[in-house]
C-alpha cells in the first residue's frame, strides 16, 4: 500500500508562494502587488512556527495539569494516612471530621485550579491563533484591494468613461495576468490557513476561524474569475 499523505506540507506552500512573488515581479516589477507578495511570503515562512509556539505553550499547560493531578493525588493519599491514624485515637470522631472537612476544601482548591488551567489554556492558545489568522486576513483583504478596481469592462468597445472611473494602465492580457496571479495569491492564502487544523483539529472554535478564512478566499476567488469569464468572453468574441 502507498505512504501517501494527503496533508499539506508548510515547505510546498512555501515554495509556491515564493515563485508567484517572483511571477509576480517578472510580470509587474513595479507594482504594490509586488511588494505585498513579497511581505506575504516572509509572513508565510514564520507562519508554521507561530503555530508551533502555540501548541508548546499548550503542551507546557498540559505538563503543569498533570503536575497538578501528581500532588492532589500524593497529597489525597497522605491525608488519608493521618485520618487512618487519627481514627485510632480516643478523640477519632472529632478529628476525622476536621480532616475530613479539610480534604474536601482541599480537592475542591485543586479541582477548581485544575479547571482555571484548563480554561486559560484554551483561551491562551485560541488568542494567539486567532491573532494570526487575523493577520493573514489583512494580507488577503490588502490583496483584494490591489484587484478590485480592476475593470474587465475597459475592453468592452461600447464602454463610456466617466470622470471617476479607474484608469486603465493595463492590456487585456496584462490584467488577465495580474487577476490569475491575485487569485492565486489568494488561493495559497486559504491553504496557509489550513495548516493551523494540523496542530488544532480538536478544537472547534479555531477550526471555525480558519473556515471563515477560507470562506473569505473563496468569496474573492469567486469574484476575480467572474472578471476573468468575462476577459475570456470578450477575447472570444473578436
Amino acid at each position: 500500500m502507498s505512504n501517501y499523505n494527503p496533508r499539506l506540507k508548510h515547505q510546498i506552500i512555501i515554495d509556491r508562494i515564493e515563485t508567484l512573488s517572483f511571477r509576480i515581479h517578472d510580470r509587474f516589477p513595479k507594482s504594490s502587488l509586488k511588494e505585498h507578495s513579497f511581505l506575504f511570503l516572509q509572513f508565510a515562512k514564520v507562519f508554521r512556527d507561530n503555530i508551533a509556539q502555540a501548541k508548546n505553550l499548550s503542551k507546557w499547560f498540559w505538563l503543569w495539569k498533570a503536575m497538578l493531578i501528581v500532588v492532589s493525588i500524593s497529597l489525597s493519599i497522605y491525608l488519608l494516612i493521618i485520618l487512618r491514624t487519627e481514627l485510632s485515637l480516643p478523640s477519632a470522631e472529632t478529628s476525622s471530621l476536621n480532616i475530613l472537612d479539610a480534604c474536601f476544601n482541599m480537592s475542591f482548591l485543586f479541582f477548581g485550579f485544575l479547571y482555571f488551567l484548563s480554561t486559560l489554556d484554551k483561551w491562551y492558545t485560541r488568542k494567539r491563533i486567532s491573532v494570526l489568522l487575523i493577520e493573514l486576513k489583512n494580507f488577503i483583504h490588502v490583496a483584494d484591494m490591489h484587484q478590485i478596481n480592476k475593470d474587465p469592462n475597459h475592453f468592452h468597445d461600447d464602454y463610456i468613461k466617466s470622470e471617476n472611473s479607474p484608469t486603465k494602465k493595463l492590456t487585456q492580457f496584462e490584467l488577465q495576468r495580474y487577476l490569475d496571479y491575485t487569485s492565486e495569491f489568494v488561493s495559497l492564502a486559504s491553504k496557509l490557513s489550513c495548516l493551523v487544523l494540523n496542530k488544532f483539529n480538536d478544537d472547534q472554535e479555531i477550526m471555525s476561524r480558519v473556515n471563515e478564512v477560507v470562506l473569505l478566499c473563496n468569496g474573492i476567488t469567486h469574484k476575480i474569475w467572474q472578471k476573468i469569464i468575462i476577459l475570456n468572453t470578450l477575447e472570444d468574441s473578436r
